[in-house]
C-alpha cells in the first residue's frame, strides 16, 4: 500500500509528526507546518478499496461519494463550537496501485474515554459534556441531520476543553442511511429505533 509520506505534504504546507492511531482502512496523524509555531492539526484517512474487488463495479466509487458526503455536511456544520472541524479534504490517486486514499485536515481533538483516563472527570464535567452534545443535536435537527452514533468514541475534547461529536452516520428524515464514515460497531449506544 502507498507509503502516506508520499502525499507530502498535505494541501502544500502539513507533515506527518506521528501516528495516533492507525488500522487497516486508515488511521488518524498529528500533523504539523514545518518552520511554524501554528498548533498541530489532525489528518484523517481513510484508505479506499482497489474498485476492483466489486463484482458490480461499484462498491468502491459509492463509498468514495458517501464519505465526501459526509465530510462536505461536517465542513458546513463547523461553525457550531460543538461539531468537530473539519477543514480541508482531499481525494487522492494512489497513482500505479488500485485504490485511492480520502484525507481529512481537522481540527486536534482526544477521545472522551482516553481524556477521562488521563485527567480528573468531575460531575461537572459530565453535565458539560451533556449540555455540549443536546446543542450539537439541537443545532443538526433544523438542517434535517441525525447523528446515528452518539457514544463515548464519537465525542471528543478539543485542546481548549469544549466537548465536540464527531464521525457522523448521517440518515435523511426518511431513515436513509447516507454515509458510512462512522464505526457502526457501537450498536448498545444506539436509540432503539435506529
Amino acid at each position: 500500500m502507498k507509503d502516506l509520506k508520499s502525499y507530502e505534504p498535505f494541501f502544500g504546507e502539513w507533515y506527518i509528526e506521528r501516528p495516533i492511531y492507525e488500522n487497516e482502512i486508515g488511521g488518524i496523524y498529528e500533523i504539523r507546518k514545518k518552520d511554524s509555531d501554528e498548533p498541530a492539526q489532525a489528518l484523517k484517512v481513510i484508505r479506499m478499496p482497489d474498485p476492483g474487488i466489486d463484482p458490480e463495479g461499484n462498491y468502491a466509487e459509492k463509498l468514495e461519494v458517501d464519505y465526501v458526503a459526509e465530510i462536505t455536511m461536517m465542513q458546513a456544520l463547523k461553525e457550531h463550537i460543538n461539531v468537530t472541524s473539519y477543514e480541508e479534504y482531499e481525494v487522492l490517486n494512489r497513482g500505479d496501485e488500485p485504490g485511492w486514499d480520502i484525507v481529512i485536515r481537522m481540527e486536534m481533538v482526544t477521545p472522551v474515554p482516553e481524556y477521562i483516563r488521563s485527567n480528573p472527570f468531575t460531575v461537572g464535567d459530565a453535565l458539560l459534556l451533556g449540555a455540549d452534545v443536546c446543542s450539537m443535536l439541537e443545532f443538526c435537527h433544523p438542517h434535517g441531520i441525525v447523528h446515528r452514533n452518539i457514544c463515548p468514541q464519537n465525542i471528543f475534547v478539543s485542546t481548549d476543553g469544549v466537548f465536540k461529536v464527531g464521525d457522523f452516520a448521517i440518515e435523511d428524515p426518511n431513515g436513509q442511511l447516507l454515509s458510512t464514515l462512522t464505526d457502526l460497531d457501537a450498536a448498545c449506544y444506539m436509540a432503539p429505533e435506529v
